[in-house]
């Protein structure tokens, strides 16, 4: 498995167990990492999008679900980023 696509999924368990500060940094990081590769930035803008949610961050979650619009046209990631643009993050 790719390990930035690893370190994705850590931070999304982070932000599930409550630490979604932590969460937060590692996304950023992997997001500004020059080997990120596609599918792996676009997990990191969406699992940033929801731990801004969380955080009570709407416009920078915004952002971020805007980003992967821009980034794709993968129907998949694309619906999941407006339904969350609209509605926001609620929860697992």
């Amino acid at each position: 498995m790719d390990p930035v696509l690893q370190q994705v999924r850590a931070a999304r368990e982070l932000r599930l167990s409550g630490d979604a500060a932590a969460a937060e940094r590692l996304l950023e990081g992997v997001i500004t990492a020059p080997v990120t590769t596609a599918a792996a930035r676009l997990e990191a803008y969406l699992e940033l999008g929801k731990t801004h949610d969380c955080l009570g961050r709407r416009r920078s979650a915004q952002q971020c679900y805007r980003r992967i619009l821009a980034l794709t046209d993968d129907y998949r990631w694309r619906e999941q980023a407006r339904i969350l643009y609209r509605k926001g993050y609620r929860g697992e």
